[in-house]
């Protein structure tokens, strides 16, 4: 498939890509989307390694695209119902690594996270009358780090967003270090400095502060989370709610089976749930 993009966008979603579907019927009126831009693009965040002695940012790596895990079975069942897709995977970090030394990145972070969902927005949304629908499948710290890049591109239209036993718990130990050195380097582009994470929105209804991952920001549609049976410490312990108390759009599944390694895994009750809702509202 010939694919007409910024560099920037070839580098993150190449290779990445399924088929199927077909676009609406032309009518000569219409402002319609690129011929080569998917009818959905999902992108996944996946968490932190999850061997005792691994390396936080740097040992992290994009589980939640492996053959059989999360993203690939979100995409599968948009390409199932018919739908053209794209796929892109992240880890939880604010860098992107070259593995191998070829001058590309292997391993995406946020700030090309961030830059995708701008690029999708630019390119395939704004303005078409069939925009592309974007979709964000995230785990643990990946929760944190998709429902930060939803607060602070919230112009960005984000069809579901599927949380998947959020967890904040080591997240400003394992990052707030690169994001500093970024902020030096860089300035704050974003409109909140998020190398606190946790605790920090003030929710109406809420006794307690909530952590980022736990709101909900007006750019996103529907939010699927799931929260696994492994307690305070691993699971997500405080349901979502949208920034003014509510909780419209918002959908939560508490796991009876699941642990928090289990609640991406396809097969599982958790992802059985989260695909489930997604063929309930029509995909």
């Amino acid at each position: 498939m010939d694919r007409v993009w910024a560099v920037l966008f070839v580098v993150v979603l190449a290779g990445c890509g399924g088929g199927g579907g077909s676009a609406p019927p032309s009518t000569p009126s219409a402002n319609l989307r690129p011929a080569e831009a998917p009818d959905v693009v999902i992108l996944s965040v996946s968490g932190r390694c999850n061997q005792l002695l691994c390396n936080p940012p740097e040992d992290n790596w994009a589980y939640l695209g492996q053959p059989d895990d999360a993203s690939r079975a979100v995409e599968d069942a948009f390409f199932d119902a018919g739908h053209t897709t794209e796929r892109a995977d992240f880890i939880s970090s604010m860098y992107s690594y070259d593995d191998d030394g070829d001058g590309d990145a292997d391993r995406l972070g946020f700030v090309h996270f961030v830059a995708t969902l701008e690029a999708v927005h630019d390119q395939w949304i704004k303005g078409f009358d069939n925009p592309t629908r974007i979709v964000i499948v995230a785990h643990s710290h990946g929760c944190v780090w998709a429902h930060i890049a939803t607060s602070v591109v919230q112009h960005v239209p984000i069809s579901y967003l599927i949380s998947l036993d959020a967890n904040c718990l080591g997240w400003p130990s394992a990052y707030s270090p690169d994001i500093t050195d970024y902020f030096i380097a860089n300035g704050n582009p974003w409109s909140w400095d998020f190398r606190a994470p946790c605790d920090h929105w003030q929710i109406p209804g809420l006794d307690s502060a909530a952590d980022t991952e736990d709101v909900v920001w007006p750019g996103v549609a529907v939010n699927l989370e799931v929260r696994s049976n492994d307690g305070l410490l691993i699971s997500d312990w405080q349901i979502n709610h949208r920034g003014d108390g509510s909780r419209f759009g918002v959908f939560t599944f508490d796991s009876v089976n699941d642990n928090h390694g289990e609640s991406h895994e396809p097969g599982r009750e958790s992802m059985t749930w989260v695909l489930d809702r997604l063929q309930a509202f029509g995909h």
